[in-house]
């Protein structure tokens, strides 16, 4: 007996909320919750950006931060960001402790940031079949346009800890800001 195939149907953006309702109107409040979840995160994911920005003004020790700034706002990819920073805190004159801090913060970041590429750029799914409310919806990466990456499935709870998890690294990164500022 052959399993039958799961249906998953991409959701359209919020600005079709008619079509939203029309199709998905036994669970719009799931979907409402992933919408505002998604959101969250990404605006916690923003802040982490902000700190990042600030380390890297503090680590050039430049009169003319808004210089820096605009150097910084040139740099189009997180990943070519992160390497920036990363050059300019290790060429520092600071504690190995600090380095080593910056080391583990670095990777946190980069973890971080490959959830947060899911967030802007996954797909919001609809699963037909699933049984549990909670995880009807989901964020995930189309594969060739026919399928999605179960690696990358993200449901509302995750969503809600992802959001916890970049709010938590954005504290850290204003913690080694200030140390690396008082170094």
């Amino acid at each position: 007996m052959s399993k039958k195939p799961q249906l998953f149907i991409p959701i359209a953006s919020s600005s079709r909320e008619g079509w939203i309702r029309a199709n998905h109107a036994d669970n719009i409040e799931e979907f409402e919750k992933l919408s505002k979840e998604i959101g969250y995160a990404l605006l916690a994911w923003s802040a982490v950006e902000v700190s990042l920005k600030f380390i890297w003004v503090a680590s050039t020790k430049s009169s003319k931060s808004i210089t820096v700034i605009k150097a910084w706002e040139s740099l189009e990819s997180f990943r070519t960001r992160l390497a920036v920073v990363d050059s300019a805190v290790k060429a520092s004159d600071i504690s190995d402790q600090l380095l080593e801090d910056w080391d583990k913060l670095k990777e946190r970041c980069r973890k971080k940031s490959l959830r947060r590429n899911l967030l802007a750029h996954g797909t919001a799914f609809y699963d037909h079949d699933e049984p549990n409310v909670s995880k009807k919806y989901f964020i995930s990466r189309l594969i060739f346009g026919k399928s999605f990456d179960t690696s990358t499935k993200l449901h509302l709870n995750e969503l809600e800890h992802l959001t916890l998890a970049f709010g938590a690294l954005d504290h850290d990164l204003v913690e080694f800001w200030n140390a690396f500022r008082a170094a």
